[in-house]
Order: C-alpha cells, then structure tokens, then sequence
C-alpha cells in the first residue's frame, strides 16, 4: 500500500505539468491542421512538412 500510495502522490504532483504539456501539443496539431487546410485551399499543398530540412 505504500507503493501505491508513492506513486498516486506522484502522479498528483505532475498532472498539472502534464495536462499543460498535453495541452501545448494539442494546440501545436490545431495551428498545423489550420495551416494545412489553408494551403491546401490555395493550392500550396506541395509545401507541407516535407519540404523541410
């Protein structure tokens, strides 16, 4: 039991820092998404991610 108990008051401390991790990656998706749609409504499609280095 005390294990579990270690390990719940860990996860408690670093939920937070997380779910903002968590949160930060899923806004990073929506502006790639976005970006991409836009491209595509312009005809750019040839210029996603790979044209990167």
């Amino acid at each position: 039991m005390e294990l579990a108990g270690a390990v719940l008051s860990v996860v408690a401390v670093l939920a937070p820092a997380i779910k903002g991790w968590l949160d930060s990656v899923a806004y990073r998706n929506r502006l790639l998404a976005r970006a991409e749609v836009i491209r595509a409504r312009r005809g750019d499609a040839g210029r996603g991610e790979a044209g990167r280095g």
